[in-house]
């Protein structure tokens, strides 16, 4: 099979298309991208207590995920209580 090449111009528009529609996107949905990124970045520092209750207290992981998603949720409480 033969492959089509495109010109240069087409190219270049194709690109900058491309590049506008994924800061249109990016734009657009600020709100649910820092919502995901907060949901990484909490999972990312909850995993090492996760990995701490599946391994040493011998939890299911379903079990080790609740208990830390409490113990962390208590804790930003705590310090918000105390910052009243």
């Amino acid at each position: 099979m033969k492959e089509i090449e495109l010109p240069r111009g087409i190219k270049i528009a194709a690109g900058l298309l491309s590049i506008g529609l994924i800061i249109t996107g990016v734009i657009l949905g600020r709100s649910f991208l820092f919502t995901l990124y907060f949901a990484f970045l909490f999972a990312l520092l909850l995993r090492p207590v996760v990995i701490f209750f599946e391994r040493k207290i011998k939890l299911p992981p379903s079990l080790a995920i609740m208990v830390s998603l409490i113990l962390a949720y208590s804790v930003f409480i705590s310090i918000l209580w105390g910052l009243m």
